[in-house]
């Protein structure tokens, strides 16, 4: 059995197309000091990249149980004002 926890991302720079693709797929986000913290569904699935280790894909599994071509790219720094979050296309 897999036990799924609760991601959240804390980044400077959300665009508003990835926080519309997140609050669709009923993540929750609050401003606080110039960051958007987001907290994603129990959905959610993520990656690392094998060759870039600050950066993840974020991913949802559509209704037909294939993923969907939409995606999220988080590029993690250690500032999290410099963090950055988009929306991708396969």
């Amino acid at each position: 059995m897999t036990t799924r926890h609760a991601l959240t991302i804390a980044a400077g720079d959300i665009d508003i197309d990835a926080l519309s693709f997140l609050h669709g797929h009923g993540a929750t986000s609050e401003n606080s000091l110039g960051l958007t913290i987001v907290t994603l569904p129990g959905e959610a699935h993520a990656d690392q990249d094998t060759f870039v280790k600050s950066q993840y894909y974020i991913w949802f599994y559509g209704a037909d149980g294939e993923e969907e071509e939409q995606f999220l790219e988080v590029q993690l720094n250690i500032d999290a004002y410099e963090t950055r979050v988009r929306v991708r296309k396969q």
